[in-house]
């Protein structure tokens, strides 16, 4: 059984970090109604939440108990995400260092889901698993709407060059009969290709050959400066190549986000009876919710979670 001081999880500089947010300790701790968090702008720093989720995690390093290892964990990870959570709302940051934050301490939380997430596990570890794919969901989801502008732009971008690409592609094999000399041969001409394309490289000279001087493709083949091949041979420009990662490692994060949260809904329906208690305190958490909402909501599991 924890005390209320022990279940805030440190010392009195972090009680008292919690307790100026709106965690009105008596009713906090009492007949507790997340919905008295206020919202307001954070009145401690971004140093502050991560001098505190270094101390927690540092503390959770030297504990043996792994269950009580990783609710220290999870309580450190709540710190690194309110230090994320500042330098969203500090406009002297750029959104690279919040996601930079959201991203390390993900690795914390996968870390935890590897332990508890197992079907042979405690009922609590389950519980706690549950919070972690929650945790993780709402991460992914917050990482990708800080990209989401950039990765639009990313689509717009790629479609018209590829559609100009394909125009291009079209011009440039297009073969009128009529020219007497073209210098495009008929498919079914025995002729061989003229002197520096594609088919008379490729075939070192031979007659007839259909070989192509481009290599086989991988994901990142290079073929020449600033030119790559796609999986499926297509060579594109260094510059689109580099889009089309980041335009997927920017996507990732909203797919990511929705597997998680499948997850943690299909593995919460072994304990409905504790999640419809903390979601009945709370306000109800959604793949939209906020940061604070997700502090919120974190910090009344953990105390039911140490009160177990």
């Amino acid at each position: 059984m924890f005390s209320p001081e022990e279940a805030l999880g440190g010392n009195l500089h972090s009680r008292r970090m919690w307790d100026t947010e709106g965690y009105h300790r008596q009713e906090y701790f009492g007949n507790t109604n997340c919905r008295s968090f206020d919202d307001r702008q954070q009145q401690f720093t971004s140093d502050d939440y991560l001098a505190e989720g270094k101390r927690l995690k540092h503390l959770a390093d030297t504990q043996t108990d792994k269950y009580t290892q990783s609710l220290t964990y999870f309580e450190a990870a709540l710190s690194f995400i309110m230090c994320g959570n500042n330098f969203e709302r500090d406009p002297g940051y750029p959104d690279e260092k919040a996601i930079r934050m959201y991203s390390d301490t993900c690795k914390i939380i996968k870390w935890l889901i590897g332990i508890h997430s197992g079907s042979e596990g405690r009922s609590n570890d389950k519980k706690l698993a549950v919070l972690c794919y929650r945790f993780q969901a709402l991460l992914n989801m917050r990482m990708y709407k800080l990209k989401r502008a950039a990765t639009s732009k990313l689509a717009r971008e790629l479609n018209e060059h590829f559609k100009t690409s394909k125009q291009s592609q079209q011009t440039q094999s297009s073969w009128n009969p009529s020219s007497k000399y073209s210098e495009t041969p008929s498919p079914m001409s025995p002729t061989p290709s003229p002197a520096g394309s594609v088919g008379s490289v490729g075939s070192m000279g031979s007659q007839g050959s259909n070989s192509s001087d481009i290599p086989p493709a991988t994901t990142s083949s290079k073929v020449g400066p600033g030119m790559n091949v796609s999986s499926g041979g297509t060579m594109v420009p260094q510059r689109i190549y580099n889009m089309m990662n980041t335009y997927m490692t920017n996507s990732t994060y909203c797919l990511t986000s929705i597997d998680y949260w499948e997850q943690a809904e299909t593995l919460a329906q072994e304990n409905r009876d504790f999640f419809q208690e903390v979601t009945d305190n709370c306000r109800v958490l959604t793949l939209h919710s906020s940061i604070l909402d997700l502090v919120q909501y974190s910090k009344y599991c953990l105390l039911k979670l140490k009160a177990l």
